[in-house]
């Protein structure tokens, strides 16, 4: 997800200077002291009029729809043609918004024709096995819990898959390590599992349990699955065997972090695998997530993960195929942090003068706004949080502002 820093800066305004446009800034070559929240320019433009007419030459815009309508068509320019040039979208998101959950469905219903069959999601990876089934018409119903803050997503994706051949679908897939504990329950969902001896120390399992005792268990299970590979394909099919095999490893390797050990390497590992893997399967894919996974190169770090997020593995390893996106909503409401406690924010009136998201809503009123950072002062400019600084034309390759945002609802 994108953790605490990135929400910050992503949801606050991007300044040039705390104390106001009147004073130069630090030289971008030089090594810039510790910037405070919000995020600031740390030596591109003196004046916030260079600013908006940077803004005015990169973007292209759209008024988007808002209420019970779907953001369908028409795009900014550029956005569709964009992605469809490449294989890997990366869609680095501030969590929780409706219209993003929207936008997502609309887009894929144009990149189809481009070719584009799957959209992976940071979600616990076991959950999005009943949840692709669901989107795809391969099961009819799913329990309630299976559809938390992805509703929207769910639905519109199913909808539109009712519409294709069933050999022609749009894939919603999980990628993330399993933070929720739901593994058993996503288990015990398939009826074929719930009385197989196979499972049963596992669902036996009551009351606490140490980590080593419980990776004792999985371990026991993925043995036996091997020693019976044959049988148990013969009794679930070669999908579910191949699924369940892989839902045991991302278990097993979410556990430290589960067990009050973080390891956000690991974390990161989970990740990569798992979306190499639906690389591999399905060629051309949108993998939304939070922005700080989303980068192409990485100016911070969490915990233990020396900046190896997703979008840097990615990049290293497939480069031109792989394009990023950063998506900032300039006002609305959303949740503090996974939850239904919302907070209302909105940058025109809250930022200075000369901050880059108030520019670009006084400029384009009202717009969803697209930007390439592919020109001055993106591409070479440096920019900062706290003490993180990085270049945006680096890090992401879009900018894409949302004018107005909503709160998803909680199932």
């Amino acid at each position: 997800m994108r953790h605490s820093v990135i929400i910050a800066a992503a949801i606050v305004c991007v300044s040039l200077a705390a104390s106001g446009c009147d004073r130069m800034l630090i030289p971008a070559s030089a090594d810039p002291d510790p910037v405070f929240p919000p995020i600031a320019w740390s030596g591109a433009f003196t004046d916030g009029e260079a600013m908006a007419t940077a803004v005015r030459s990169a973007a292209t815009t759209v008024v988007p729809q808002y209420g019970d309508a779907e953001l369908a068509s028409p795009f900014p320019d550029g956005l569709v043609d964009d992605i469809a040039a490449h294989d890997i979208a990366l869609i680095g998101e501030t969590h929780y918004m409706l219209e993003h959950q929207k936008l997502l469905v609309s887009l894929m219903k144009v990149l189809h024709a481009r070719g584009w069959r799957a959209i992976a999601q940071e979600l616990d990876y076991s959950i999005g096995l009943i949840v692709d089934d669901y989107v795809t018409g391969k099961r009819d119903a799913m329990p309630d819990w299976c559809f938390i803050i992805n509703r929207v997503l769910i639905e519109g994706l199913r909808k539109f898959n009712m519409t294709l051949p069933e050999a022609d679908r749009v894939h919603l897939v999980y990628f993330d390590m399993e933070h929720s504990g739901q593994f058993r329950n996503v288990l015990e969902d398939h009826a074929a599992f719930r009385n197989d001896s196979h499972f049963s120390g596992l669902f036996s399992l009551r009351g606490n349990i140490t980590a080593d005792a419980y990776r004792g268990v999985l371990t026991g299970l993925r043995q036996s699955l091997i020693v019976d590979e044959t049988t148990c394909r013969a009794a679930w099919g070669d999908l579910w065997y191949g699924r369940v095999v892989r839902m045991i490893d991302v278990e097993f390797n979410s556990l430290s972090r589960r067990y009050g050990q973080p390891d956000d390497m690991l974390r990161e590992d989970v990740i990569f695998s798992n979306v190499s893997a639906y690389i591999a399967e399905y060629g051309k894919i949108l993998v939304n997530m939070g922005s700080a996974h989303a980068e192409k190169k990485s100016y911070m770090t969490v915990g233990n993960n020396e900046g190896k997020w997703l979008g840097v593995r990615l990049n290293n390893l497939y480069g031109s195929r792989v394009w990023s996106l950063d998506v900032t909503p300039l006002r609305g409401s959303l949740p503090h942090y996974y939850g239904d406690v919302t907070h209302a924010f909105n940058y025109r009136e809250s930022c200075e003068p000369c901050d880059f998201l108030r520019i670009v809503s006084e400029v384009f009123p009202g717009c969803m706004v697209y930007m390439k950072n592919s020109v001055e002062p993106f591409l070479t400019q440096k920019i900062g949080v706290n003490h993180i600084v990085y270049v945006p034309g680096e890090t992401y390759d879009a900018e894409l502002l949302y004018p107005e945002v909503s709160p998803i609802a909680w199932d």
